[in-house]
């Protein structure tokens, strides 16, 4: 794990996302269907991971046993911001400034580890007001259109992380592919604030969207 921390300090990233609701993996039923069916007509081999070749640390995904504690052993071994990822709830949110985390990122992974929980729209409002001005709060799971990312920055995201889209025009057409899908969710993000009369990210907020309060 130091040599994944230093690896990445060196290649310049400039912070360490830490997923932390991920303790075990989800029983993702049509996936193993999918991979019987695949392989019984195209034998595949195991996709390489590049940037964990010549890693040898635990194998699988998750760790039953971590706690909170253990963040104070991510910051004594890397000099980068620490950002959690998979935070859901309003008590984690105060957890996270008690540990002196540096942002963190309200995701339930689109529901694919488990399914039951509350949905990341519904739970950003208390999360934000709770870490808003303290430290960023991005949301992922769910940004498929441009006004997707106006709501969520409307109910107190900085920002949003974009998975599928992206990786739907990486596999179309390369990186050429995810210029494209970026820029229909900047257009349709854009269209969005004229419709509703904002003229700057800041101007957004709740006011511009309907709640059940």
């Amino acid at each position: 794990m130091r040599k994944l921390l230093a690896d990445a300090a060196v290649a310049g990233c400039g912070a360490i996302v830490l997923t932390v609701d991920g303790p075990t993996r989800g029983n993702h039923e049509a996936e193993q269907w999918f991979r019987l069916t695949r392989d019984r007509a195209v034998p595949a081999k195991p996709a390489r991971l590049g940037n964990l070749e010549g890693f040898k640390g635990a194998k699988g995904i998750g760790d039953p046993a971590f706690t909170w504690d253990d963040l104070a052993w991510l910051r004594d071994n890397t000099p980068l911001p620490v950002v959690l990822k998979g935070i859901v709830t309003r008590d984690d949110a105060k957890l996270c400034r008690k540990y002196g985390v540096d942002g963190v990122i309200v995701s339930n992974h689109g529901g694919r580890q488990e399914g039951n929980g509350r949905g990341t729209l519904d739970v950003l409002p208390e999360i934000a007001g709770e870490l808003k001005g303290r430290m960023p709060v991005l949301i992922d799971g769910g940004i498929r259109r441009g006004s997707d990312v106006f709501t969520a920055l409307a109910l107190g995201a900085d920002a949003v992380c974009i998975g599928r889209p992206y990786l739907w025009g990486l596999g179309a057409f390369g990186q050429p592919g995810v210029e494209k899908a970026l820029a229909i969710l900047q257009a349709e993000l854009v269209r969005t604030m004229i419709y509703a009369g904002t003229t700057s990210l800041a101007a957004i907020n709740k006011d511009y969207i309907w709640t059940n309060d």
